[in-house]
């Protein structure tokens, strides 16, 4: 962990409660922070202020409580298990396509997240940060892929799939007591998926794929089955969006190929 680049926790909070507030001011407090980390997240207080949510491409993520798959589904560049990633699978379609994933902990603002969930890294908070505020991490790091994104699916044939976007900060969030309208006034703002596609799996099940490496979200049994909850209703709080849930116990080529169906039948219906 290099030494230069802290974020000292209030200076953090108060910044964050400016990008909630919509406040342009929340650029200067970035720019003022000290650190390294200033210039990204004046950067991504801006575009998360502005937001972007227009689009021609299809837009599909996949999401689910840890360790549901997303990952092997999304990318697995090896087809690992007999999975064709998904970004594959569309190409494979005749789309132009392209995966990311969220968060991007190669960014300043996700190494500060890391730091959060109590992870080293390369920048790090110094002191305790508030849990009220600390989902807005999360929306700043998504605002800079926020706006590349919807650059891409502003163009015919493509398409974009997301490992997580931002109804994994709802999820999560909301389970720790944050109002999911305060996360979705802000986020509300980013382009949102047309297709959702959910792994679901049973938080111990969640838990025993973890062998004992967890954070400070995976570790808490009650949180993932308060996330899942969430993830379970997302089209209450994403109505724009198709939600289809897959059951990912299973084994990643049956999920993999389910997941294919859903799919087609998605393109097909809209089509």
């Amino acid at each position: 962990m290099t030494a230069d680049c802290v974020v000292d926790a209030s200076s953090l909070e108060e910044l964050l409660s400016l990008v909630e507030a919509r406040d342009p001011a929340a650029v200067r407090a970035a720019a003022a922070l000290g650190s390294p980390a200033g210039p990204e997240l004046a950067l991504a207080s801006a575009l998360a202020i502005e937001g972007r949510r227009e689009r021609r491409g299809t837009f599909i993520v996949v999401t689910g409580i840890d360790r549901s798959g997303k990952e092997t589904h999304v990318f697995n560049p090896r087809h690992v298990g007999g999975v064709r990633p998904l970004v594959d699978f569309m190409r494979d379609l005749g789309y132009d396509a392209m995966g990311i994933r969220q968060p991007e902990y190669d960014l300043l603002s996700g190494q500060l997240i890391r730091s959060y969930l109590g992870a080293e890294g390369s920048c790090r908070i110094s002191g305790r940060l508030s849990r009220d505020v600390a989902w807005i991490l999360w929306s700043l790091n998504r605002a800079l892929l926020n706006a590349p994104a919807a650059l891409w699916l502003s163009g015919e044939g493509r398409a974009l799939v997301s490992k997580r976007w931002s109804e994994s900060n709802v999820a999560y969030h909301a389970a720790q007591g944050v109002s999911p309208d305060r996360i979705l006034s802000l986020e509300g703002r980013f382009i949102q998926p047309d297709l959702f596609l959910v792994l679901d799996v049973d938080p111990e099940v969640s838990a025993r794929r973890m062998e004992g490496d967890a954070d400070t979200f995976e570790s808490r049994l009650g949180l993932l089955s308060a996330a899942r909850a969430v993830l379970m209703d997302l089209g209450k709080y994403f109505p724009g969006s198709t939600v289809v849930r897959v059951d990912a116990s299973r084994e990643p080529g049956a999920v993999n190929r389910e997941l294919q169906q859903a799919i087609r039948d998605f393109l097909r219906r809209r089509s």
